[in-house]
């Protein structure tokens, strides 16, 4: 069964009910309900409580009228406002960022996932910790115990930064085998091509869409947080695209840091796809932006073709006859191609190929013209 949350947003603009939108949709996907949300224009917080006494108050006689039993503040609270704040309250207390790492922790589907979210959890409590490890009642409370990643955590701070250097060599460990996987891709000439966006814009849907999958797929914010990579052909070219782990607003640091990994594949790759949704309006895009249905798959010609029209600035299709004397010359520069169709003939093969303009000069001698 749910909790019943009552959340808090102190903020020094006017965006306070805006953004309590978006940590309403976050407080949804970790399976809260909400009750009630307060907010409180304040430039600077306050020290023990961070919102001011009247306010503190008003959440009181709030948090007792809906028997609610968890505050979430959309700000980042310091290990003593959360101990002041429970301990005034008598509720539990989160703030965004335990928020996140605690959906982050139950959507974690692989290996290298979850050691993420664990490490993401040790660096934002390390900070935080007291005398008494009281800041670790925010695992017991919520973080790590409602999804994969959890630990039990000493409250000695040098185990905890053992934990950490742990957890960072077995991610560099998974990372240097990606690179490997990277470089033969490189090597193979595959082009890569990453769905970057907001979270839960659809990216997951236009990758099915692309390649036939059926990754999985649901209306909530971070329903992915592994990348998923998928193989798929436009007009005999063979494509990787990978679906990537969603945007947010203000990604809290330590999250950023763990999930750097993952973040890469939207970095290094040869063409990204931006994905926006929720359009009420078709004005002010760029001229080159496609408008499409990823779920009723329409308009999915028109994106095909123009990743297309990206790739081919940078490859060409040509047609090589490869004299059999000259195989072994051929075979030493192939790595360099992608070969589409051949066919042999009395004095050697002919071959269709793809290739990136800027290996054009090493097989100019087998182009048939």
């Amino acid at each position: 069964m749910s909790q019943k949350a009552v959340l808090v947003n102190v903020s020094g603009d006017k965006d306070g009910e805006r953004v309590l939108k978006e940590l309403e949709a976050l407080a949804d996907t970790a399976g809260y309900t909400v009750e009630a949300s307060l907010v409180q224009r304040k430039s600077m917080p306050d020290r023990r409580y961070y919102i001011g006494s009247g306010k503190l108050e008003e959440l009181k006689n709030v948090v007792m009228a809906t028997e609610s039993e968890v505050v979430i503040f959309d700000n980042d609270l310091t290990g003593s406002q959360f101990h002041n704040l429970e301990t005034y309250l008598g509720v539990t207390v989160i703030d965004r960022a335990t928020l996140i790492i605690e959906i982050f922790a139950a959507h974690a589907r692989s290996n290298e996932g979850k050691l993420q979210v664990e490490l993401a959890q040790l660096k934002y409590l390390y900070p935080r910790l007291k005398g008494k490890g009281e800041a670790l009642s925010r695992l017991g409370g919520g973080i790590g115990t409602r999804g994969p990643g959890e630990t039990q955590l000493e409250t000695d701070r040098r185990k905890i930064r053992t934990r950490i250097n742990s957890i960072e060599n077995r991610l560099k460990t998974l990372q240097n085998q990606r690179n490997l996987i990277n470089a033969r891709r490189k090597k193979n000439e595959i082009p890569s091509i990453s769905l970057i966006g907001y979270t839960n814009t659809g990216k997951s849907t236009l990758l099915n869409a692309l390649t036939d999958s059926d990754v999985y797929t649901e209306n909530r914010l971070f329903a992915t947080l592994d990348p998923t990579s998928r193989k798929f052909s436009i007009d005999s070219q063979t494509f990787i695209l990978t679906d990537t782990v969603g945007f947010l607003r203000d990604l809290p640091h330590s999250i950023i840091s763990a999930f750097r990994s993952t973040l890469e594949s939207a970095l290094f790759c040869d063409l990204a796809l931006i994905v926006c949704d929720c359009l009420t309006s078709f004005d002010g895009f760029p001229a080159e932006s496609i408008f499409i249905s990823a779920k009723k798959k329409l308009g999915l010609d028109g994106l095909k073709k123009a990743i297309l029209r990206h790739f081919q600035e940078k490859y060409a299709d040509v047609d090589l006859f490869i004299p059999y004397a000259r195989l072994q010359e051929y075979n030493m520069i192939k790595r360099f191609l992608f070969e589409m169709d051949f066919s042999y003939q009395d004095t050697g093969v002919q071959i269709a190929v793809r290739i990136p303009n800027r290996y054009l000069n090493k097989i100019s001698s087998f182009i048939l013209h």
